[in-house]
């Protein structure tokens, strides 16, 4: 009778196990037709309308914890890539959908959560962003000064308590400061105005290789014009590319100059070209000009209608010269030559700086100051480059970049490297909840996404479990459309 009894009760504690392992996944098996749970770790994970699709050998086990008197169904993953599924009957009815998830942040810093809903018939996903490490230590670290429904905005020193508009912020940059930002942005970055007594600027230095220059151009025509030679020391053609941008980065203007016609290496120097490029009602502003060849032409006697006229980083001046630029937080100049006619003393400020090797680069360091000073090249034939811009007069230097924006991505070395003045970070809109367990959730448009048979595939990515151990425990996935 006894052990009669002990076998009616052993089924019911067995119920009443699973039960326990799974008390959070039954409050949750309601499904409609707009709103789906995914209990990862439950008994049904892999089951129902929604469900956890794999890889499996991606994923831990179930397991189990408890926080304040709650069981906790969860895997771990310990892969990338791991994918969902949902099917809803009614799914071209809807316009929208977001998707939530819990998981706990065992994330590294440098590596971010992101999930991805499939957009093609090919293996392809609009991938969002939900969660980055980083937030939380710039956020416990720096101090916040603004903030709306999309960014967030700190200062790496301590400010007083007064708090700056966001959109005024982006308008408005301090002038002069370093701001890192997780992505592209629209800070205004550029000077509204730049004073000038000249009319344009002519420049017949000889210049050698990739360049980029920086203008600012005022209301009315604009007019840029400069020549190039071939000088045939290699094989192939030597073709000169000009493109001009606007504050967007948006091509608005661009030009060529195709080879002289001898693709060989014989040595010969090919006959002058030129070429122009002219806009009849420029608008007021900075531009960028990008000049792109190879180092087998030489470019000369640049003539633009802008009395501001500088290159950024690296210039390569093939004939003597004097440049002028300034560092105003300090830093450094490159210079370095491939020919013995480079070998020359080059004077930076009232110093004099031998160059005796070709193929040697040497580095001059440079104290902060507010002043323009010059390097003169008496020989040529010298790369020159430094972070910073420069002119080839005083009077045409200026700074394109009222601040500099560098991508955040080196924390927290590089806030101290580059000297950040000001971090600025998105808002996900991820939660940490009482439970230690954060919550984040993203948005998609339906009609950007690839929906068959009423099925979306989704797919959770934490990209560092590809060549990393840590593993992130991930409680549920909620998927609502609307």
């Amino acid at each position: 009778m006894k052990y009669t009894k002990l076998l009616m009760i052993l089924p019911l504690m067995l119920i009443a196990y699973v039960l326990y392992l799974n008390i959070v996944s039954f409050e949750f098996l309601k499904e409609d037709d707009r709103s789906y749970f995914i209990d990862i770790g439950g008994l049904n994970d892999t089951q129902g309308s929604a469900k956890l699709t794999g890889p499996m050998e991606r994923v831990s086990e179930r397991m189990l914890c408890s926080a304040n008197g709650t069981n906790v169904t969860y895997r771990e993953l310990n892969s990338s890539l791991i994918y969902l599924q949902v099917t809803n009957p009614s799914i071209n009815d809807h316009s929208r959908v977001k998707i939530k998830v819990r998981f706990k942040d065992k994330f590294p810093v440098g590596y971010n959560f992101k999930i991805g809903c499939r957009n093609s018939t090919e293996w392809s996903y609009e991938w969002r962003t939900v969660y980055n490490p980083i937030h939380s230590k710039v956020d416990s670290s720096f101090f916040k000064i603004s903030n709306d429904t999309e960014y967030f905005v700190y200062s790496t020193i301590p400010v007083n308590s007064t708090k700056v508009d966001v959109h005024e912020f982006f308008s408005n940059p301090p002038e002069n400061s370093v701001i890192a930002t997780e992505g592209k942005t629209n800070i205004n970055i550029f000077p509204d105005l730049v004073d000038s007594e000249r009319n344009n600027v002519f420049t017949d230095n000889t210049l050698r290789g990739d360049h980029i220059f920086y203008t600012f151009a005022d209301d009315g025509p604009f007019e840029l014009s400069l020549k190039k030679q071939d000088l045939n020391l290699y094989n192939g053609e030597d073709e000169l590319k000009i493109t001009l941008y606007d504050q967007n980065d948006i091509v608005i203007a661009n030009s060529s100059i195709p080879d002289d016609g001898d693709i060989t290496n014989s040595s010969a120097k090919g006959p002058t070209q030129a070429t122009t490029i002219s806009l009849p009602n420029m608008k007021k502003g900075v531009y960028k000009i990008v000049l792109e060849s190879s180092d087998d032409l030489t470019i000369r006697d640049i003539n633009i209608t802008s009395g501001s006229f500088v290159v950024k980083d690296t210039v390569f001046a093939v004939s003597p010269c004097r440049l002028y630029t300034r560092h105003l937080e300090g830093g450094y100049l490159d210079l370095i030559t491939y020919y013995r006619s480079g070998l020359q003393d080059v004077k930076v400020l009232n110093t004099t700086v031998p160059i005796k090797e070709k193929n040697i680069k040497t580095r001059v360091l440079v104290q902060p100051s507010t002043n323009i000073y010059d390097i003169a090249c008496p020989a040529g034939n010298l790369k020159v480059s430094s972070s910073a811009f420069f002119s080839f007069t005083e009077d045409s230097y200026f700074e394109p970049l009222r601040c500099k924006v560098v991508h955040l991505n080196d924390y927290p070395d590089q806030i101290e490297k580059e000297k950040v003045d000001y971090i600025v970070i998105r808002d996900l809109g991820a939660e940490r909840d009482a439970d230690g367990w954060t919550i984040a959730k993203a948005m998609w448009d339906l009609d950007e996404l690839y929906v068959v048979e009423n099925t979306l595939n989704i797919v959770l990515n934490a990209e560092h479990l590809v060549n990393r151990n840590e593993k992130i425990p991930v409680d549920w996935v909620e998927i609502s459309f609307e």
